[in-house]
């Protein structure tokens, strides 16, 4: 599988490292549970922990690869709190204002926080994914390659828990990044740029759908491969909206509704005065046949859900209903 070339390319030379576990600690910069803690409240960025054994091949073989791989270990000490927590160690380990130890007998003995991470089943490698504020965390057992750990590294660091659904999301990922998984049927969106969208809608009154761009934001780049490119999706963007796609480091002068936007610092304008400074990717931003904002859409959108998405604005139903209430009576064309 082909990952992202700027982030992902897997490495074709594996350099062999000494068998035991704990003398190779691959290219990530590992800290302590103790200090992963600390830092995220501090400055919060998603916590990955692998949860291994000094015993256990497989563990060794993931240090040696997966997190020996360079493009891997730079995503991970650049948007991660990297934990290697050995599950037998004899240290006492105070997490969330709870204290651990092993009272385990003997060189195996588990480690009681082992039992909080593997709740269910002790198996190794292990690896723990969890939120910035560490309430919500993804268990992931056994070995991960490179191309395996690269999209849930995104699906963390992107912050798309609850927007999507993990495994979804990892066959998009799959679906972007590999040619040989593409889908067969695909579509095209007719993008116009911001100026032409703007007039067109002065003329033929539509509402104008914006996609903000960032080049940093690798699930914006799922989106414009997989959900853009849905036939149901391109089909009812060109028939109903002026699809645009902005890149939000445009250097581009923006004229709209009497108003001069133009990029400052950096981004545009236009992101910042559309999301309210609350700057986040993927967006969208949807305007009205009038030109007038009608809302920014910070996240993620599946084309399962974009559909809804699509359907609430150009209906206008979201005038008179909420969309929680619209989710469960829609019944869409994608499953």
């Amino acid at each position: 599988m082909k990952l992202l070339k700027l982030l992902f390319t897997f490495s074709l030379i594996v350099t062999l490292f000494p068998s035991h576990a704990q003398k190779n600690q691959g290219l990530v910069n590992w800290i302590t549970i103790e200090e992963a803690e600390k830092k995220a409240k501090a400055k919060p960025k998603p916590i990955m922990v692998d949860v291994y054994t000094d015993w256990c091949g497989w563990c060794k073989k993931m240090m040696n690869t997966t997190f020996s791989d360079p493009q891997v270990a730079e995503y991970i000490n650049k948007n991660f709190y990297a934990v290697a927590f050995n599950a037998e160690t004899k240290d006492t380990i105070t997490w969330q204002g709870k204290t651990y130890t092993n009272k385990e007998k003997g060189p195996r003995g588990t480690h009681e926080l082992t039992y909080h991470f593997l709740p269910e089943k002790r198996s190794y490698p292990s690896t723990v994914f969890m939120t910035g504020d560490m309430k919500n965390s993804t268990l992931v057992p056994g070995y991960l390659d490179a191309n395996t750990i690269s999209p849930i590294l995104v699906y963390y660091q992107e912050n798309l828990l609850g927007k999507a659904n993990i495994n979804d999301f990892m066959a998009y990922f799959d679906s972007t990044f590999s040619e040989d998984k593409k889908p067969l049927l695909q579509k095209e969106v007719k993008w116009y740029s911001i100026q032409e969208a703007f007039e067109l809608n002065s003329k033929h009154p539509k509402k104008i759908f914006i996609h903000l761009q960032n080049k940093e934001s690798i699930s914006s780049q799922v989106m414009d491969s997989t959900s853009y490119t849905h036939p149901v999706i391109a089909d009812y963007l060109n028939k109903n909206f002026y699809p645009v796609r902005f890149d939000a480091e445009s250097k581009e002068t923006v004229n709209i509704l009497g108003h001069t936007l133009e990029k400052k610092g950096k981004y545009h304008q236009l992101v910042s005065v559309g999301m309210n400074n609350k700057i986040s990717f993927p967006s969208i931003l949807l305007f009205n046949e009038q030109n007038e904002l009608i809302t920014p859409i910070p996240q993620y959108l599946t084309p399962k859900f974009m559909e809804q998405v699509l359907y609430f604005f150009k209906e206008d139903v979201y005038l008179k209903n909420s969309f929680a209430d619209f989710q469960k009576n829609f019944q869409g064309s994608i499953h």
